[in-house]
């Protein structure tokens, strides 16, 4: 069923009706500092918000210090706004003696920290799946599964066609995600190959979907009323 209804999810889960998001733009790239634009590859790390990513920061700050050896590219992470203001003290101070992470509390340059890496690590929301798919970017996801699966739905059915790579919730470690992370680094995947005109267009989508299921319902309506009291009742009433 999910594989019948796959193209148009996709389609479906990276549109924004609202415009919530912001399509790639080569402006502000300048606002990026040179830490984001120096020669070793660069990881972002964006958990939204921030209220719920928990696991993912803390799988990546263990990744950071239990992986040391292994990691040869530089992160920066995004902790956001709704982050815990303890939580993101603690965090700050955990990792401000590594050379080879910073984290930012908050920005409104997200997009622009987006052009500038090579792999973005994320959740599965709406609006940064729409984002990392407008920039053609490699990405890790790790979808939120809980209260409901929309996120985990939407990683895997852009995961099966290729465009991100996913890690399930219970099986994220800081193993799994380095390795998924130099996948991504390392992978030859043609990034141009996200046929981005066919993503944003979920609007319409809806639109006609929901028109054909409401002349569906009213012609389903019509027959049954036509069989039980005559040709033309529902006219008639």
């Amino acid at each position: 069923r999910l594989g019948a209804i796959g193209p148009f999810f996709t389609r479906l889960a990276c549109s924004s009706p609202y415009g919530n998001f912001e399509m790639a733009s080569s402006e502000g790239l300048d606002q990026v500092d040179a830490v984001t634009r120096r020669d070793t590859a660069h990881v972002l790390v964006t958990v939204g918000g921030g209220e719920d990513g928990g696991a993912l920061l803390e799988a990546y700050r263990s990744m950071i210090y239990d992986c040391s050896e292994d990691i040869s590219f530089f992160s920066t992470i995004v902790l956001g706004p709704e982050l815990p203001s303890a939580r993101r003290r603690e965090y700050l101070r955990s990792i401000a003696n590594s050379p080879a992470v910073r984290a930012i509390e908050y920005t409104d340059q997200l997009v622009t920290h987006m052009q500038a890496a090579d792999v973005v690590v994320s959740m599965g929301g709406y609006n940064t799946v729409c984002e990392i798919l407008s920039l053609r970017k490699r990405a890790v996801i790790v979808p939120r599964i809980q209260p409901v699966q929309e996120q985990f739905i939407r990683a895997q059915r852009l995961a099966a066609l290729g465009y991100v790579s996913t890690i399930h919730p219970n099986e994220l470690s800081p193993t799994t995600l380095l390795r998924a992370i130099t996948t991504e680094l390392r992978s030859d995947r043609d990034k141009q190959a996200i046929p981005v005109d066919l993503l944003f267009d979920g609007l319409a989508n809806i639109n006609a979907h929901l028109r054909a299921l409401l002349e569906f319902t009213r012609n389903t309506h019509e027959m049954e009323s036509d069989d039980e009291f005559g040709d033309g009742y529902a006219d008639r009433v």
